[in-house]
């Protein structure tokens, strides 16, 4: 039986050879896309710098553009994404890409991303759903976002309780 979750995280792809850890990358993605899997996937940000990397100008080998489009397939495809532990940069462009990638291939997906800092606004705007939490980093999130919750002790009620709602009714 498949595991519930597909990590793809750099500690996974054990090299720090960058071409070796895209062949990796690769090969896990060829293989959950193959079997039509639809696991949820958890990403790093080791793992989306290597996806994001633009290619070179002078650069001949389309293998970074193969690997983007086969990342944001997978994850389009998906029952649900996490995307964990992303710098500041990070967050927002991956929410546009995801967006972006999307609109291309016009599947309807939707965006949800919980932030409770200031380095979390662009990323809550730029989502479908942008849950803010007050934290210690200050208002910024919570005064930025469709959805503000006092702690991440209520994301429980807000995101699973609804769930088993519907679960009942059947």
């Amino acid at each position: 039986q498949d595991h519930p979750l597909l990590y793809l995280t750099s500690s996974r792809l054990f090299t720090s050879n960058q071409q070796q850890q895209e062949e990796i990358l690769e090969d896990i993605l060829n293989e959950y896309k193959t079997t039509g899997s639809k696991q949820a996937i958890l990403v790093d940000e080791g793992i989306i710098d290597r996806v994001l990397t633009e290619p070179s100008i002078d650069s001949i080998e389309p293998s970074i553009e193969h690997l983007q489009t086969l990342f944001f397939d997978c994850l389009c495809n998906a029952e649900a994404v996490i995307i964990s532990r992303m710098r500041k940069d990070q967050k927002q462009q991956i929410t546009f890409k995801l967006k972006e990638y999307s609109k291309c291939t016009k599947q309807t997906i939707h965006i949800l991303c919980i932030g409770d800092g200031a380095n979390d606004m662009g990323m809550l705007r730029e989502s479908d759903i942008g849950i803010g939490i007050k934290g210690k980093e200050g208002l910024q999130a919570f005064n930025n976002c469709d959805i503000g919750i006092p702690s991440f002790s209520c994301l429980t009620k807000l995101l699973f309780v609804p769930l088993l709602g519907e679960n009942r009714k059947e």
